[in-house]
C-alpha cells in the first residue's frame, strides 16, 4: 500500500548521500523517477530537481564557483607593471 503525501508537507533537508543515492538509482539501476520517489520517501518534483542538476553540471549540489572577485590584471599585466615600477624608481644617470 502507498502512503499518501502529507497535503502540507514540510520542507525538508536531504544529505548529499541521499542526493546520490538518487542518481545511483536512476542511472545505475534505471529505476523511474516515482519509485526512486517512493523508495527513498521523497518529494517527487525534488527527486527530478535532482536528477536535471546532475544532467547539467555533473553535481547533486550547487557550489559558487568563485567568490572572490575577478582579478584586475593578468599575471603578464602584473609582470610589466612589477618591472615599470622597479624602473621608475632608479635615477637617471647623465650621460
Amino acid at each position: 500500500m502507498l502512503n499518501h503525501a502529507d497535503p502540507h508537507p514540510v520542507r525538508r533537508i536531504y544529505s548529499k548521500d541521499l542526493r546520490d543515492l538518487v542518481i545511483h538509482q536512476r542511472f545505475t539501476l534505471q529505476k523511474t523517477t516515482t519509485a526512486i520517489a517512493i523508495d527513498l520517501n521523497m518529494s517527487l518534483c525534488v527527486v527530478q530537481q535532482i536528477i536535471k542538476l546532475w544532467e547539467d553540471i555533473g553535481d547533486v549540489i550547487k557550489t559558487p564557483q568563485n567568490i572572490s572577485r575577478a582579478p584586475l590584471m593578468t599575471a603578464s599585466q602584473e609582470e610589466v607593471s612589477f618591472v615599470y615600477i622597479q624602473f621608475s624608481f632608479m635615477p637617471l644617470t647623465l650621460v
